[in-house]
């Protein structure tokens, strides 16, 4: 009877885990039956691992206690070897040894990036759609990305990006915020959000993307980027259609229309926190469209204005969540609330 019971038992968990397609090393906001959280790295030590979830899509290996050599080479097999694994959510560090084989990414977030992260990562990314990076030194990639322009992330369609001070806040306030060239660098860009922690302008370029239609710049403080050069960047991509730049200083009522002008296809404008713009600027896109028979939902944080959607404390929810829309999951998101990967849920 027990033997019985027990072969139940088996082929219960047999068949529960064949139905798992995402694993994270702890909680991730994510619940459904297709999500364990296996807590410890070591549970990646079993060898038999891989026949258990043949449909697992995403691993993430930003667990809390320390990998040993065992796990590592345990994961470096999972990522090898699994066919239908779609997603990665690591720190930099394995780049080189765990993901440099890997033949289906398509989704990958990246935490705290070593300086050599992008020519380590472009060596394998041809296939990536999606790519999250967080804490990424603004010193390390900045001066050294023209070194890599044969490097080309050639299917990235949605591009998040932070950088980060590791030394202290005042000691690199020559650099510049590398995401803004980083978008030269992904011709099939059709969404953006960007977090700039820089006080300086942008290193631009003359490459042109007509495919983005989403971009979102949030700023983490002032802003020294004039509006003459944050127009000069924007001007690249005439086909935008929803555009949010937030907590920007250098923006009010006399930009407004040249804006709008800048961007014919504009059906959403949203310029939350940014102390310029008043309930006046709300009446001068009224007008403007009004006159240029134009529709504009604008949004600003001034007043009492309805249907205005509060941005929420910067605090991750989910690290995952189902279905590649963007303007659902991240356009009116704070950068650190903002899921680290989107799955597609048709395959």
């Amino acid at each position: 009877g027990s033997r019985i019971l027990c072969r139940k038992w088996e082929e219960l968990i047999i068949y529960r885990l064949s139905k798992v397609k995402y694993i994270f090393g702890n909680e991730s906001g994510h619940s459904s039956p297709a999500t364990v959280h296996i807590g410890e790295a070591k549970f990646l030590e079993s060898h038999s691992i891989l026949q258990y979830v043949p449909n697992l899509r995403v691993l993430d290996l930003l667990f809390q206690d320390a990998f040993s050599l065992r796990t590592y080479n345990q994961a470096h097999e999972i990522i090898d070897k699994s066919k239908k694994l779609k997603g990665l959510i690591f720190y930099s560090i394995v780049v080189p040894d765990l993901a440099s084989y890997w033949e289906t990414p398509e989704m990958v977030a990246i935490f705290d990036p070593i300086a050599t992260w992008y020519k380590k990562f472009a060596r394998f990314s041809s296939k990536v759609k999606q790519l999250f990076v967080e804490s990424a030194p603004i010193n390390h990639l900045a001066y050294g990305l023209h070194f890599y322009e044969d490097l080309v992330l050639k299917n990235v369609e949605i591009l998040e990006y932070e950088s980060s001070y590791w030394f202290g806040s005042d000691c690199l306030r020559d650099d510049y915020f590398v995401g803004y060239s980083l978008l030269d660098f992904c011709p099939s860009l059709k969404s953006v959000h960007l977090y700039d922690i820089s006080v300086n302008e942008a290193n631009n370029t003359n490459k042109i993307n007509l495919l983005l239609r989403d971009l979102v710049i949030e700023y983490a403080g002032e802003s020294s980027m004039s509006f003459d050069s944050l127009r000069n960047f924007l001007s690249k991509y005439a086909k935008l259609k929803h555009l949010a730049i937030r907590n920007y200083s250098n923006i009010g009522d006399a930009n407004l229309i040249d804006l709008m002008r800048l961007l014919p296809h504009l059906v959403i404008l949203d310029l939350r926190r940014s102390p310029g713009i008043t309930e006046s600027s709300e009446k001068i896109v009224q007008s403007y469209c009004k006159s240029h028979g134009r529709t504009i939902e604008f949004h600003f944080s001034c007043g009492e204005t309805a249907a205005i959607p509060e941005i929420p404390p910067p605090q991750r929810t989910n690290r995952l969540v189902e279905g590649f829309d963007f303007m659902k999951h991240c356009f009116f998101k704070h950068f650190h609330e903002l899921p680290m990967l989107m799955d597609t849920i048709n395959e």
